[in-house]
């Protein structure tokens, strides 16, 4: 009888064992569903990148939602952000996974009047403005420029600046301090 009492209890404990690891992946599932798991163990999965550029800068960019979770087929709009102190000029080129994100419908935002470039190639945006003939005393901050991504493949695309392209100019000298990237989540 006391043999087939410890024989009772281990084949409960490996049953409650059992149930504590459905239970573990059944809520991990629910909580990648709901965009709060994104990127299985990964640390740095779903968290802004934040490169600086030179540390004399005073100006910021920064790719905004900095992350998001989107459906297959699901649209958003996402806005390039200038901070800190308004430029007179700026060349931002950020890249992208094709294959996980479609982006179009590239619009000015209100920091320059002056479109000079501005293109969507496979995986790449450029977009190059200046504030035409308004003075200093017209530096702006804020949205530099906006677009719409489409989700089109599973997986995680990065919205990321290249750093050693993108510039912020101010009498002549680039002045980008920071960039920060944005992160989604097709599922």
């Amino acid at each position: 009888m006391n043999l087939n009492n410890t024989v009772r209890k281990k084949m409960l404990l490996a049953v409650v064992a059992i149930c504590s690891v459905i239970f573990i992946l059944l809520a991990y599932r629910w909580l990648q569903t709901r965009g709060v798991a994104k990127c299985g163990l990964s640390t740095k999965c779903g968290a802004a990148e934040v490169v600086e550029v030179n540390k004399k800068g005073k100006a910021s960019l920064a790719v905004k939602p900095t992350r998001t979770t989107l459906k297959s087929g699901e649209q958003m709009r996402v806005d390039v952000v200038l901070e800190n102190v308004g430029v007179q000029a700026t060349s931002v080129i950020i890249t992208y996974d094709p294959r996980i994100l479609k982006v179009s419908d590239v619009k000015n935002g209100v920091v320059f009047t002056n479109v000079l470039s501005q293109k969507v190639e496979d995986g790449k945006i450029t977009f190059i403005a200046d504030i035409g003939t308004q003075g200093k005393s017209e530096l702006k901050m804020g949205t530099v420029f906006s677009f719409t991504v489409t989700a089109i493949g599973r997986g995680t695309s990065q919205l990321k600046f290249d750093t050693k392209a993108t510039k912020t100019a101010l009498r002549g000298g680039n002045i980008l301090k920071s960039a920060s990237s944005s992160t989604i989540l097709v599922q």
